[in-house]
């Protein structure tokens, strides 16, 4: 009996000297290796991050990327809707001012009447068809825009264009980022000088016809939809709207004014009423209401995507000399976020090959950096079709210039109606049925 409890009493010593000296060993490990302490404390840190991303894209079609980001990296995205801010877009702003008659409010229904009985649009028709000087470029100054509407405790934006981020911008809503990787792999013409904002993915703004309806060849520049064939035949959003006006600041550019002036008016006479967005000119030009457009490429990928049996075609406009217009997914950590650097982590990923290729593909855009991972499915990120020129001009350049483009009318007699007939047409494509 006293020898069991002997031995008892000896392993249980033994077993406490043992536990004290692994305390002690791992003691000694901690402070012999504080940066595996540390890593190990930041990965489990890391783990637990929640960002929040403004977007006004579809929050659908991102939600592969943030989980493949989480299974990478731990990191939660939780993305949350935010409206993009444009000018102030009405018909009004979309017709071509008389500015000694200061018509404009009422030249606008006029516009998108039947030309043959609308006298406004037959002097249009002739001036443009003599090419007479009665077209001028009018150059509006709007207000500062305001700010976009973000939620207590953002981290950052993803935003289909670079434009709304300069309008964030503009209101002191961004802070600069100086992230090597960024401003060393995205190319310059896609980023802020001032590093507020990158583009992670682009797109273009060109081309779309009627493949029944159509000749390809003939859509070889923007302006060429200006012409007095294809009246009643064009379908556009509003000129005023942002993507439309970097087209024409770039004409204004290359062309000139006098040129310019007549290729806005040429758009506007040959499609009457603007449609609200680019998936409605893409059903217009379907449904045979007209026979060309002009949209952003992402547009009609998705669009193609979805209606596989689709008539609708895109050609890449300005092949020929400049390129065609780009814009891009664009990329901004908020001024107020709560936590940056995390946010700068998702937007370096963001230039990942991985990253790249699921933007791309999910949101029917095309990377900005050259992919070079063997695993990727270059087909399905870009197609063939989807190789061409582009636009050298920086987008920071064209968002510098902050007027807003519409061609003017001079010389009209004062006398002209205000309002149409009841019985007119109400829209542009109504003149060819």
């Amino acid at each position: 009996m006293h020898q069991f409890v002997a031995n008892s009493t000896y392993f249980l010593l033994l077993i406490i000297i043992i536990s004290i000296g692994m305390i002690g060993f791992n003691s000694f490990q901690n402070t012999a290796n504080p940066q595996m302490t540390a890593a190990a404390s930041q990965q489990t840190a890391i783990q637990g991050t929640v960002i929040q991303v403004g977007t006004d894209l579809d929050m659908r079609e991102l939600q592969p990327i943030s989980k493949a980001y989480y299974q990478q990296s731990g990191v939660r995205i939780e993305w949350l809707p935010i409206v993009s801010t444009e000018p102030n877009i009405t018909a009004a702003n979309d017709a071509i001012t008389h500015p000694t008659l200061n018509l404009a409010d009422n030249l606008a229904t006029n516009l998108a009447t039947n030309p043959a009985t609308n006298p406004i649009m037959q002097q249009q028709n002739q001036a443009h068809q003599q090419s007479d000087p009665s077209v001028t470029l009018l150059t509006l100054h709007p207000n500062k825009p305001k700010p976009l509407k973000l939620g207590q405790g953002l981290d950052m934006l993803l935003m289909h264009s670079a434009y709304s981020l300069d309008i964030a911008s503009q209101n002191h809503q961004l802070q600069a980022l100086g992230s090597e990787d960024l401003m060393s792999k995205i190319p310059k013409v896609y980023q802020d000088p001032a590093g507020q904002w990158f583009g992670v993915s682009q797109y273009g703004r060109t081309m779309v016809y009627h493949k029944n309806r159509v000749n390809p060849a003939e859509l070889v520049n923007y302006s060429v939809v200006a012409a007095d064939k294809w009246l009643g035949k064009l379908c556009m959003t509003s000129l005023m709207h942002s993507d439309n006006q970097a087209i024409a600041k770039l004409l204004q550019t290359y062309r000139g004014e006098k040129e310019t002036a007549e290729i806005l008016a040429g758009w506007q006479r040959n499609m009457g009423k603007p449609l609200p967005d680019d998936a409605h000119v893409l059903a217009q030009i379907e449904q045979g209401n007209c026979d060309v457009g002009i949209v952003n490429s992402d547009a009609f990928w998705q669009y193609a995507k979805t209606n596989p049996a689709t008539l609708v075609r895109l050609t890449w406009a300005n092949q020929i000399n400049q390129g065609v217009v780009t814009n891009t997914l664009t990329a901004a950590a908020v001024a107020e976020g709560n936590d940056i650097g995390a946010a700068l982590g998702f937007m370096e990923w963001l230039l990942s090959d991985k990253g790249q290729a699921l933007l791309a593909f999910y949101t029917s855009t095309f990377p900005v950096v050259a992919l070079t991972e063997a695993d990727i499915n270059q087909q399905a990120i870009r197609p063939l079709w989807a190789n061409y020129k582009v636009d050298s001009t920086p987008l920071a350049t064209i968002m510098a210039n902050k007027s807003m483009l519409k061609p003017a009318l001079v010389g009209v007699a004062p006398n002209l109606p205000v309002s149409p007939p009841a019985d007119m047409a109400t829209n542009g494509q109504a003149a060819t049925q």
